[in-house]
């Protein structure tokens, strides 16, 4: 996440997936027990990992370290 992220503005969930796979090709949040990726943002967001916000302006969701 921090190597996508810019500043406080976040980077937006659509694609991230795709760019964490170009680091690790190995990564499936299936293999962590989620169903979907929103589902395993949700959970690091919920432990306090990152932070998660719906912003309408990106119509997306964005996420922060």
């Amino acid at each position: 996440m921090q190597d996508v992220t810019t500043g406080d503005a976040g980077v937006a969930l659509s694609g991230l997936k795709t760019q964490v796979r170009r680091v690790r090709p190995d990564f499936s949040e299936k293999k962590l027990g989620y169903r979907t990726f929103l589902q395993f943002c949700k959970a690091a967001a919920t432990s306090g990992a990152v932070h998660l916000r719906w912003s309408a302006d990106a119509d997306d969701y964005l996420l922060t370290v």
